[in-house]
Parts: structure tokens; sequence; C-alpha cells
């Protein structure tokens, strides 16, 4: 009480606790007096043979509800006030009116006391409390009543109405609690417990203290003394009168010895009533004072351990939720809802299944139905929830279920973690991973058909040259020469994807790129697509190999015409941009297509994947951009919209602090016969025996081998002078490079030709090569080789 008085400048609630308890005293006032302009202090009722008077006293009633929601200090103070006001209202003396209104405070302490040890009025619907609640209520009418014998000794009445008083008021008092207080009390109370805890925190359980016991027992022992003092003086009172009578004097002897025997027994009774509180003050305080220890130690024990599983279930860093036996979410952590992007509140309306998705539904169901049979103590699970806004989110799932004391399934613990993002990555790993692995099966098929490709397309070009005179083998020999070009395309394509590719890379304008390649895309998709370029400010400069940024923009050209069968407008665009590794330049194109669904994004860089129709398309378009770009050094990405387009966007390293030169075309070296040595490596026979041929016919001395081993072997025999290396770059046993690096060093002059259809990161064409040596793609026509091979003879050290 006096820490609400206390909070009362700075509390509204205290405001409010106050209000009501001057409201309910004021109440408790005025019902007394209109109790005794009623007659209230004895009705007489009858059941059947049985008659007895009771009394209404509804101060008492509302006061006994005070102890329970309010507090005892506050029903004390109330019924005191209430029954003082009551007493002086019905003319009692002032010394007898103090008197009288502590003796149903009195009553209140029986219950408080019952209140504090054993928490009867939230458990009175249990039989075994109901009967604890009649004791308690008997006692504490007992204890009220006996302010009926001030009452009547304050208003003169007889022996026999003090009497039917007595009995009216702790018959009266009995009936109201249990008619009354019991059912109010155990209806009202856990609901007006749950506000104190929200605006006032009381303790956990009430406990009787020490203090609270001594003066609970010392009030009433002095009440009873009281009641014995009170007692004695209205047996005085009434022998006095029978002594005014006319009675003979033997009769006035024993009146006086029988007065004067029950003053001793009265001052005997009050003394033993007072040694007997003082007693069981401190009997109680013996026998609690253990037992209150306990229950204070045990109560921090519990309130800490509770206090710890509510950190860990809020703060844990995965989803926990308790969930019921119909799949109910019965308790959530904040993190859960973060999770599944709904709120507590939202999730209690909901069950598990709710927001499973459908295709994991059956799967989880049969493991629930299992767990609930006892099969499984727990089990873990990946599925996927559907969250708020409609997406899917990958989960691990872990489930254990909690068993009651005779072990039945009382609910499931659930731990929900996110792994959608693991799960996302599984799945680019394993995507990259597939085509790492088709990329090493195309560049190894490439690196073969390259090898026989120059064979057809060498001894091709050499019946074409001979037959000059033979209008038919010339057309035939033009015709294997026009299908060995058309499959070196593939064997290019091949190795783009695979990114084996051997490239030129050399710093151009991609504006300058864009800028020229417009024309050619209107002629290629056609008058119903609208093409703009918007290009830099700046110049964009990249390393990248010039024919393969065309083909990457033919490709997606393509692509968006393709999205966009009733025309549309394809936006080429290009910018700049901060990555991780500095500045870049950006390739935006956008067309207004039909987009692309969930499932076509997932393999949209896959070779051999289309959505064209049969024959309509190989499905290696974006793959080759794909490799081509990855070869490049760049990224690219792409944003797809069902029924409003899609934008690819590509970012290549910028170049920058480069003087700028526009490439120029080198005139073609004109076919001059040779004379020098040329050691011939290649592994594959046909090949070597097509490359020796055609050097031999130009006027060179050929070395052949078909093993870097044998080369240095040869060149080691050989007295005269080597000018040129040409080799392949894969071998068997010793490569390319490293042959080249044994020869150099014991003959220095030599200079290197290497031939390969890809590189394999032996080679790294990104780079120059150095004075001395070149690098010649295949598949290859005879002049070219001639070509190189004299180009680099004649180029000076």
């Amino acid at each position: 009480m006096a820490g609400t008085l206390r909070k009362i400048p700075r509390s509204r609630p205290a405001w409010i606790l106050l209000i009501c308890w001057l409201a309910a005293t004021l109440l408790c006032i005025g019902l007394g007096i209109y109790q005794v302009n009623m007659g209230w202090n004895g009705i007489p009722v009858q059941l059947g043979p049985i008659r007895f008077s009771m009394t209404i006293y509804p101060p008492l009633i509302i006061c006994v509800w005070m102890v329970f929601w309010l507090g005892f200090e506050w029903a004390f103070l109330a019924a005191y006030l209430a029954t003082w006001t009551l007493s002086m209202y019905a003319g009692m003396p002032l010394k007898s009116a103090c008197m009288f209104a502590l003796v149903d405070p009195l009553a209140l302490a029986v219950y408080a006391l019952a209140y504090r040890t054993t928490r009867l009025p939230f458990d009175l619907h249990h039989p075994k409390s109901g009967m604890w609640f009649i004791v308690v209520s008997f006692v504490a009418a007992v204890a009220g009543s006996t302010g009926s014998f001030i009452w009547s000794e304050a208003h003169g009445l007889s022996a026999a109405e003090t009497l039917a008083i007595w009995q009216g008021w702790w018959i009266g008092a009995l009936a109201q609690a249990l008619v009354i207080n019991a059912p109010v009390l155990a209806i009202l109370s856990r609901r007006l417990e749950r506000l104190k805890w929200r605006y006032f925190q009381p303790p956990a359980v009430a406990e009787p203290t020490w203090r609270w016991i001594a003066t609970a027992i010392g009030a009433g022992g002095l009440v009873l003394a009281g009641f014995l003092v009170v007692s004695s003086e209205l047996a005085s009172v009434r022998l006095a009168q029978a002594l005014a009578t006319d009675v003979s004097a033997d009769a006035r002897r024993a009146i006086l010895d029988a007065s004067y025997s029950w003053k001793l027994t009265a001052l005997a009774g009050m003394a033993l009533t007072l040694a007997g509180s003082v007693g069981g003050i401190f009997l109680a305080y013996a026998w609690n004072r253990t037992l209150f220890r306990e229950v204070r130690i045990r109560t921090a024990e519990f309130q800490e351990s509770e206090q710890r599983f509510r950190l860990t279930f809020e703060q844990a860093a995965v989803g926990i939720a308790h969930v019921g036996l119909d799949g109910q979410w019965l308790r959530v952590n904040q993190k859960l809802c973060d999770i599944v992007g709904y709120t507590r509140e939202e999730l209690s309306h909901l069950t598990f299944q709710d927001i499973t998705y459908t295709e994991d539904l059956d799967a989880d169901m049969a493991l629930v139905r299992k767990a609930l049979a006892g099969e499984l103590a727990t089990y873990a699970m990946e599925k996927r929830y559907i969250r708020k806004d409609g997406s899917l989110i990958w989960i691990q799932l872990t489930v254990a279920v909690a068993r009651g004391l005779k072990n039945e399934p009382q609910y499931f613990i659930s731990i929900v973690e996110d792994v959608d993002e693991r799960k996302h990555l599984e799945e680019q790993l394993r995507q990259s991973q597939k085509m790492e692995a088709v990329g090493r099966l195309a560049g190894g098929v490439a690196h073969d058909f390259n090898n026989l490709l120059t064979v057809i397309s060498g001894y091709g070009e050499m019946i074409f040259k001979a037959t000059t005179d033979q209008p038919s083998l010339r057309s035939q020999a033009e015709a294997i020469c026009t299908a060995a070009k058309r499959a070196a395309v593939l064997t290019h394509q091949l190795l783009a994807f695979s990114r084996r590719q051997v490239v030129q890379p050399r710093i151009v304008d991609l504006n300058d790129v864009v800028a020229k390649m417009e024309q050619m895309l209107y002629r290629l998709i056609g008058e119903r697509i609208v093409v703009t370029v918007t290009k830099r400010r700046d110049p964009a400069r990249v390393k990248v190999d010039l024919g393969q940024i065309e083909q990457v923009l033919v490709n997606l050209a393509i692509n968006a015409q393709d999205s966009m069968p009733d025309g549309g407008i394809l936006a080429i665009e290009v910018g700049q941009a901060e990555t991780a590794d500095g500045a870049a330049v950006t390739l935006e194109v956008r067309d207004q297509g039909t987009g692309m669904t969930a499932d076509v994004l997932a393999h949209l860089y896959e070779p051999f994947f289309t959505t064209k129709g049969p024959g309509k398309g190989t499905g290696l378009g974006l793959s080759i951009v794909y490799g081509i770009i990855k070869q490049a050094g760049g990224t690219i990405d792409v944003v797809t919209h069902l029924g409003r387009g899609s934008t690819f966007r590509i970012c290549l390293p910028e170049v920058t602090d480069v003087e700028f030169e526009p490439a120029v075309p080198s005139a073609p070296v004109p076919t001059v016969q040779g004379f020098e040595t040329v050691m011939l490596v290649e592994d594959e026979d046909a090949l070597r025996a097509l490359v020796a041929q055609v050097l031999r016919a130009n006027g060179y001395t050929v070395l052949e081998a078909s093993t870097g081993e044998d080369a240095e072997r040869a060149c080691r025999e050989f007295q005269g002078h080597v000018a040129l290396l040409v080799t392949d770059v894969v071998m068997p046993g010793m490569n390319g490079p490293a042959l080249a690096q044994q020869l150099q060093a014991s003959r220095p002059s030599i200079r290197v030709l290497y031939v390969s259809g890809y590189t394999d990161t032996i080679l790294d064409t990104q780079q120059d090569l150095g004075p001395g040596i070149d690098f010649l793609q295949k598949p290859f026509p005879p002049s070219v080789l001639v070509s190189r091979v004299r180009e680099l003879l004649d180029a000076p050290c």
C-alpha cells in the first residue's frame, strides 16, 4: 500500500488503484448505512423445522474481495472505516465504535493468511481447495461475529437478543462466503491477477513474511483479549442488574462469588490468549523460517531458469516454435516470424500445414504420424515454406515431441533454420560443375576435331589450287573447303562456350563497336524491331576479342527478336559502374519481349537448352555469350519479368591510363619461297604430314617429330641451324611451351610458332607472347600457315 501511494504522483495505474479503493470504501459505507436502516441484523430464516436468523453485511463481502484483489492493507482500512462509520451512525459510543470496528479486520486477517499460504481463491474448482475455503470462511465468520457482543452491550440488548444477533452474524457471514464470495473469487481473481502483473508486477508467489505473521497473530490475540474483557464487562453489568432486584442474602453472596470467578476466568483467559498469541508467533516463525527460505531459493531458481529459457527462445538465431498436435502454432519466436514473414498474431491463427509447400506436405505429415506413434523421437527434413508474400523459402526443420508424465504427446518442439541461400548456392555449384564438365568435353572434342578440319581444309585447298583446268574436281574441292569452314565455326562456338577458345584481345572502345553494329543489327532482326543505341559520353575502353564481342551482341539480338514476334524496341546502352574490382564498363541489352519463367531462368546458360522448336535453335547462343564474357574477365546478369521483357547486363573491366590507338589491319605478306630449316612437332600424324608437305613445297627443310622428347633429340643430332619451331601446344608428355623453353636454352635465336585449337591454360594468349613467338589457331588453310611462317622469320628480333 505504501509503495502504491509513493507511485501516485508519477504512475497512472497507481491513481486508478487509489480511485478504485476510494469508490469501494464509499460503497461499503453506503451499504452499511442502508443495512442499518433496513434492519438486516437478524433476518429470520425457516427451513422446515429448522429456524435461525441470518445477518447480511455487504461491507464484509466487498472487503473480502479487496483482500484478494487489492491486498490486506487496503481491505483492512476500508473495513475499519466502513464499520466505524456504521457504528457511529447507529448511535454507538465512540469507545465502543473504535473497538467494534476492529472485529471485521480480524476476519479479513484470517482470509489474508490463508491466501498468502495456500492461494485458495485460484483453485476453488478443486474439491480439496473448496473444503479448505469453507473451513477458513467458518473461522473468519466466528471471529467476526464476536463484534455482536459489543453491539449488544452498546445498545442495551437482552441476553437472548445478544445470542440471536451473534448467531445471525456468523451464519450470515458463512453463507455469504459460500454463496457469493467463493464463485466471484473463482471466476474473476485470475483475470484481475493478470492485470496486476501487467501494471504492478507483484511477486510471483505472495510469501507470508515474519513481520506479517507476527502482526496477524498479535492482532488476533489482542482482538480475542479485548473480546474477553468486553464479555467480562457485559457479565458484570448483567450481574449488577440482577443484584438490583430483591434476592436473598445467600443468593446475593452466590452471585457475587460467580461474578468474581467470571472475572478471574476472563483475566486468565485474556492472559492465556496473549501468551498463546506470542507463543504462536514464535512457533510460526520457527516452523516457517526454513520453509520460506527454501521457497525463496526455489522461486529464484525457477525465475532464473524461466528467464534463461525466455532469452534463449526469443533471441535464438534460428526459428523456434511450440506446435500443437493438430499443427496449430502455439508459441513462436521473432526469428521464425522473420523467416516466414508473418506476425505472431497472424501465425496463431494458422497451422504449419497452411504455410508448407504442397509438394513437401505429404512427406512432413508421414514423419509427424511416426513421431506421434512413438516410432521416432525426433526427425529432421528440408522443406519449403510459403512466405506471406507468396514466395517460397527453403528451411531445415528439426522436430521433437514433448510428452507428459504418462508419456502422452502434448506438443511439438520445432527448430526452423533458413537454408534458402545455401540451397541456391548448392544449385549454382551444381550448375557450375555441370557446365564445367560439358565445357571440358566440348573443348576436348573441339581440339581433336580441329586437327581433322585442318587436314581436310588443307588438302581441300591444295586440290582446289591444283585443279584449275578441271572444273568438276575444282568445284568438289571448293565444296570440301566450304564444309570445313562451316565445321570450324561450330568448333569456335564450342570453344567459346568452354572458355578454351584462343582469343586475340586488344583494347577497343565499346562505343565504336556498338555504333558499327547498329546497321548490321537492323538488317539482321528485321524492320518490325526498332534498335536504339545509347553510348557513353567518354570512351568505354575494354580489352576483348573484337569478333567475340560482336558475336555476343548478335546472339543477344537474335534472342530478343525471338521474344518479340510482334515487334518492339531493342535498346542497347553502354554505361559505367563501380564493382569490387574497380571501374567497369556496362553493356545493357533490353527488349520488350515475353520475358522468361523461373524454370527457363534456371537453365538459361546451359548448353543445348532452348525454348525454340525442333530445328530452330542449337541451344548454344547464350552458352557462348556466357563463355565469352567469363573468358574476358567479366560478368553477365539478367533481370526478367513475364510480359515485360528482359534485360541482360554485362560488366567488363575498364581499361584506364592506356593510350588508345585503333587497330590498323596489317597487309597480307606475299608468299615467298623459303630456305630455312623448320622443326615441326605434332602428335596427329595426318596433320603433321600435311604441314610438312606444305612447308617443303614452299622450299623449307622440315625436321619432323611426334613428341617433345623426339623433337629435342632431333635438334641435338642436327648440326645445322634451326630457324623456326612449329609446335602443337597440347601434346602427350612434354607440351609445346616446355619444348620451346628447352630448345631456346641451347638455340637462343630460334623462333617459335605455336599451333593449337585451344590453350587449356598452358599458353596464356591474353598476354603478349614476346618477340619471335607467334600463335596460329586451328583449323587454318595452307596459305595462312605459309604466310605466318614467312612473317615470323622475316620479323626483326
